[in-house]
């Protein structure tokens, strides 16, 4: 399975270490700019594994969701698609 991985700062690498098993490969890692509440800018980081998708804000919050089942991730340049 292929990987996008932005490259982190230290800082926000250890806190999806923090967040995700070592036994989990992160599959995608990326920076956006969006807050959760759509309204307002901010930087923030999106990682995802097969097993959860974990947002950390700029306010060192972390949001986990963990699925309650497997998926396949595929990805095109423009888009990351779950299924």
């Amino acid at each position: 399975m292929s990987k996008l991985l932005e490259t982190a700062p230290a800082d926000v690498a250890a806190r999806v270490a923090a967040v995700v098993p070592t036994d989990e490969d992160v599959l995608v890692l990326v920076s956006t700019d969006i807050a959760e509440d759509g309204a307002c800018y901010g930087e923030r980081w999106l990682a995802l594994t097969a097993q959860r998708l974990v947002l950390l804000t700029s306010d060192d919050e972390s949001v986990c969701i963990q699925w309650m089942r497997s998926f396949e991730c595929t990805m095109s340049r423009l888009s990351v698609a779950v299924v």
